[in-house]
């Protein structure tokens, strides 16, 4: 995983480069757009025995559209979002609940597929993310989760990741779209990962949105 993750690193560098450059030459639109998540993680060799399901939440989006060569643009942005997931408790009657919060930066290409009303459009990229604020809710505790790779951490602050997405943008501006995102990273903070223990964030969204 960490021969993936390193060379995404640079790719983000390479990315705001290519940013700078586009954006003195390119005519780019703005946008807006915000949903719903449908947030959970996969868990590998962990010590605790429970089943992750779907936790909701939501995301706020700002992002650049700069066109590159016909159909084809380059899509960088902001996003805060949630993550996370809901999962069993030992006991089997109810569930636990970690509610996390993200801000990332997508680096999406974009292909577009002219119609009469507008444009079908389909999308992929990296992402990196970092974390801002976390929790973890059961029956009798509640507490705030702490982002860091030490042994006293709870969760590692940085996620990096795949977004897939496919939509359609109105001529007006309006535009829609659904998504997927898939964490590459360990979210467990290094100093407390042992037996290749692994969780990994995943999540499907829904978006809503207007480009100007």
């Amino acid at each position: 995983m960490y021969a993936i993750i390193k060379p995404m690193k640079k790719i983000f560098a390479i990315s705001l480069l290519m940013i700078l450059a586009f954006t003195i030459k390119a005519q780019v639109k703005y946008g807006l757009k915000a949903g719903v998540n449908f947030a959970t993680a996969t868990f590998k060799n962990y010590d605790l025995s429970i089943s992750p399901s779907n936790l909701t939440t939501f995301h706020i989006a700002g992002f650049v559209d700069i066109p590159i060569d016909g159909m084809f643009s380059f899509q960088p942005g902001v996003t805060y979002l949630g993550k996370g997931y809901k999962y069993d408790l030992p006991n089997g009657d109810s569930k636990g609940e970690v509610d996390l919060s993200y801000i990332e930066i997508p680096m999406n290409g974009i292909a577009y597929f002219p119609t009469r009303s507008g444009r079908i459009f389909v999308g992929a990229g990296p992402y990196l993310g970092f974390g801002i604020s976390g929790n973890i809710d059961e029956i009798t505790s509640e507490r705030d989760l702490k982002f860091g790779n030490g042994v006293n951490d709870d969760v590692n602050p940085m996620d990096i990741g795949l977004n897939f997405m496919l939509g359609y943008h109105l001529n007006g501006g309006l535009l829609f779209n659904a998504g997927y995102g898939l964490g590459l990273s360990n979210t467990i903070p290094k100093d407390k990962r042992t037996d290749d223990a692994k969780i990994h964030h995943k999540q499907f969204f829904l978006s809503l949105g207007y480009s100007f």
